[in-house]
């Protein structure tokens, strides 16, 4: 149905008097006659001319007093319904989005007629021309011979395509969705307005006009003005009556609205608790991050220092190493030196035994040729050459 955007693009549509009718009509709200009347304080806003209060004796001049309520009647009405719909424009546009206006509106539609056929089954609902038509209107047409009545009738009472009065049950007044422009029944079989040119999504009877239209063909201007009064009330109680339906299911969807946030309220709460521990744990393993870079960073320090520690202690070696080396050669030059030194010693000692020998063989030779004995008297000149005389062996 999509009333948001129905309204808005009534609303603001003002080309002729009979889309002004036609804008803020809402189908889904339409009075079936199942609800039963309630009866109001409020006075009828319509406003009469002050010199009606007697029947008039000439025809012309009830016809002009009728037609100066009638306009007047219609600007009530236009006035009400452009400031209702100004306030929905402004509420719907600054906080939701029409697609979600127009499905919201979908959703009150289908609550009205449930809970309107759950309510009141007992109450058959009457077809619209069995309430406001009376039986034998269907038969009548407009005359083109009544120039007088003819020409009292508004502009917004005929078919801006086919120029037809728009009456049921062949011309009825249909509403041409979204762009709000009223057409006679037959030419609302199309795809896009006469009007405008903007293409048709759906059609809906304007009730509202219709209900005018069928007024005004009916009255008869010989009526006094008891009978306007009437009607015009009758007609503000249904429209009294509308509305209090409406605020109804307005204030139904305020209440499971309100409990919708409040369920979404209670899931944020919930939401922002995990977000906050979730927080705290983020600022826990911040801590510990910070910490570990900390240990890390000395660890780094420490190894830096090892490893200079490594490369001086390998210096020291290689020094050690070095010494070593050259200490090692050094010995091994020393210990040739020596093994030399006692190979000489050797050496001489064996020629200066060699020498000894060979001089106590001379001289053992001598004493033997000299016939020369040990002093002991007992060894022979030959043990004493041989070594082994007493004397040597003591």
């Amino acid at each position: 149905m999509a009333c948001g955007r129905e309204e808005r693009s009534h609303c603001s549509d003002s080309e002729t008097e009979s889309d002004q009718y036609g804008e803020c009509i809402d189908e889904s709200f339409e009075y079936t006659g199942s609800q039963s009347p309630i009866k109001s304080p409020i006075k009828s806003p319509v406003k009469t001319p002050a010199h009606s209060e007697s029947p008039r004796p000439a025809a012309q001049k009830q016809n002009v007093g009728f037609n100066k309520w009638l306009q007047n009647k219609e600007d009530d009405t236009l006035s009400e319904h452009s400031s209702l719909c100004s306030t929905r424009l402004n509420t719907a546009e600054s906080d939701l989005d029409p697609n979600d206006f127009d499905r919201m509106a979908d959703q009150i539609a289908k609550r009205v007629k449930k809970e309107l056929s759950l309510t009141m089954p007992e109450v058959k609902a009457k077809p619209f021309q069995e309430r406001y038509v009376p039986q034998n209107y269907a038969a009548k047409s407009p005359s083109p011979s009544s120039s007088s009545s003819s020409n009292l009738r508004p502009a917004s009472h005929y078919c801006p395509q086919c120029s037809t009065l728009m009456v049921p049950p062949t011309s009825s007044p249909m509403l041409l969705i979204p762009c709000g422009h009223t057409v006679c029944q037959r030419c609302s079989k199309v795809t896009s307005c006469s009007v405008c040119n903007n293409n048709v999504t759906s059609v809906a009877s304007n009730i509202m006009i219709q209900q005018i239209i069928v007024d005004f063909e009916e009255i008869k201007p010989s009526n006094n003005i008891h009978s306007y009064k009437q009607e015009a009330c009758e007609d503000q109680q249904e429209e009294y009556n509308s509305l209090i339906l409406r605020c109804e299911v307005l204030e139904s969807e305020s209440d499971d609205i309100e409990e919708k946030m409040a369920e979404i309220s209670r899931k944020i709460g919930k939401e922002k608790t995990q977000i906050k521990m979730i927080e705290n744990q983020e600022t826990n393993i911040q801590r510990q991050i910070e910490e570990l870079r900390q240990n890390l960073v000395a660890l780094q320090q420490h190894k830096v220092e090892y490893e200079e520690n490594c490369h001086a202690l390998d210096a020291m070696r290689e020094q050690e190493v070095m010494k070593l080396k050259m200490t090692a050669e050094t010995a091994s030059e020393l210990r040739a030196k020596a093994q030399k030194g006692v190979s000489e010693k050797a050496e001489v000692k064996t020629v200066n035994l060699n020498l000894t020998d060979q001089e106590d063989v001379d001289r053992d030779r001598w004493r033997v040729g000299n016939n020369e004995w040990c002093k002991c008297g007992q060894c022979k000149p030959m043990d004493c050459a041989l070594e082994s005389c007493c004397e040597q062996t003591q």
